[in-house]
């Protein structure tokens, strides 16, 4: 048949498992579960045991096959989509100023293709998914419930394989075969980073979840085997996490950390001995690192006796800098539409290792400015619902995870292009924050006062003879 061979078997695998997984997703009304299955395809399938398949530049992978019937599920359990309020305009603009880009990367330089997949991938995938987020869940208490399993499922399963692979040296073979063609881009691809491919975009997503988790195991209201539960799911990402060498992603996760222990009122000194234990386990994991993983040992050992804390991002966050600044509109979305420019510039990564400095690069300045505008938007309502909740412990704690999460992206962005480097990042930020704008919608909705009119004065009247 045309040299084409075709799986049965992984065929005869998908239909086993998707056709049930679907059914489920459709009649489901443990919401909860609904969009962790949701995220576990985004974190442990997607691009990591199975890619897309393409028809031209419309790439299909299980992640939106399963998003979308999430979302039809819930459109039938609901009757409606959700709202995006003052969110959908923002969201309109940053698409507009991701579509612009694409187009412009792709006159005369052969990238249409490319581009057009970039946008879809990275940008109308993202807006999927922040529907789904406003959609799956309807009160405060299953945000907390998403996040105790999320923390169980997601977190503590990412860090478990990350230990694995540094045990064993295992990789999945899609990562393997994309090594083998060069085709990870810059990163320490000798280093495994658990299904996150380079281990600095593993420590990004520690900056993500591991503040909310030491909240969740210090002020989350949990006893027994849960807090137990969670308490090794920290002590293992913590590990994980040291493990990784990634200075921007240790510093970030650190830094969050404090501010997740202020907001949920801990004093200062606590907060300081809670760094010293911290450090005492730093220690205590590479020394532990250089008996049993002497190799792994003996490598980041090398790095930072080569490195040390000095780094030339700096240079390069400039020089990317100046090339925004010089290209206002943007150069495209894919990396090749920079190319030319490496030679004027002197450069010869195709990041700054910024990801805000990136999109000004790929987007131009309108679009680094929309996508400032709509996370800004979405950080500020959940810091207004923090303060209105403050006085009720358990919501204030949802709303705390929420900040923590979306804050960890965005500060981790800081030091690492992750908003384009994989979908798995920006997938799972745009379907918390999603989660996040329909919790702050009904934190912050107008509470509904007696109207004052002559209708209330007609009774008035009529009550007192």
């Amino acid at each position: 048949m045309g040299g084409v061979e075709i799986s049965w078997l992984r065929w005869f695998v998908y239909a086993l498992v998707g056709v049930p997984a679907i059914i489920w997703l459709i009649t489901s009304r443990n919401n909860v579960m609904r969009l962790l299955a949701v995220m576990c395809v985004i974190v442990f399938i997607q691009d990591l045991f199975v890619w897309r398949r393409y028809i031209l530049s419309l790439g299909i992978g299980p992640s939106l096959i399963l998003g979308y019937v999430a979302v039809m599920g819930l459109y039938f359990q609901k009757r409606r989509f959700a709202s995006f309020g003052t969110s959908g305009l923002l969201w309109m603009f940053f698409i507009a100023a991701a579509f612009m880009s694409a187009i412009a990367g792709s006159l005369g330089t052969g990238l249409i293709f490319v581009n057009l997949n970039l946008l879809q991938v990275f940008y109308l995938e993202g807006l999927f998914f922040f529907l789904l987020g406003m959609m799956a869940l309807d009160d405060d208490e299953e945000v907390r419930r998403y996040f105790f399993w999320f923390t169980l499922v997601v977190s503590f399963g990412v860090a478990t394989l990350h230990l694995f692979q540094l045990a064993t040296g295992w990789r999945p073979a899609n990562v393997e075969l994309a090594v083998a063609a060069g085709n990870l881009g810059q990163g320490r691809i000798d280093t495994p980073g658990s299904v996150f491919i380079n281990p600095n975009w593993l420590g990004s997503f520690y900056a993500m979840t591991v503040p909310f988790t030491l909240v969740q195991v210090l002020r989350g209201g949990y006893t027994g085997w849960r807090r137990t539960a969670l308490t090794i799911a920290l002590v293992t990402m913590l590990i994980s996490l040291l493990l990784t060498t990634a200075r921007g992603g240790i510093i970030f996760t650190f830094l969050l950390s404090g501010l997740a222990l202020m907001l949920s009122g801990f004093s200062i000194g606590r907060i300081f001995s809670a760094g010293f234990a911290i450090a005492i386990l730093a220690v205590a994991v590479f020394l532990l690192a250089a008996l049993l993983l002497p190799e792994f040992f003996d490598r980041i050992t090398a790095q930072y006796q080569e490195e040390g804390l000095e780094t030339n991002r700096f240079r390069t966050f400039a020089i990317f800098t100046q090339i925004a600044l010089d290209n206002p509109l943007g150069l495209g979305l894919h990396p090749e539409n920079l190319k030319p420019l490496k030679r004027i510039y002197g450069i010869k990564l195709a990041s700054a290792h910024n990801m805000y400095i990136d999109m000004a690069v790929k987007m131009g300045l309108l679009g680094l400015a929309a996508f400032l505008a709509l996370l800004g938007h979405i950080l500020l309502r959940n810091l207004r619902a923090l303060v209105l909740t403050r006085p009720d412990p358990e919501r204030y704690r949802g709303f705390l995870y929420l900040f923590l999460y979306v804050s960890g992206f965005a500060a981790a962005g800081i030091v690492e292009p992750i908003y384009d480097a994989g979908t798995t990042l920006p997938h799972m930020l745009w379907l918390v924050a999603g989660v996040s704008y329909a919790a702050t919608m009904r934190a912050l909705a107008p509470v509904r006062r007696p109207a004052v009119g002559w209708q209330t004065a007609v009774d008035g009247r009529l009550e007192h003879g």
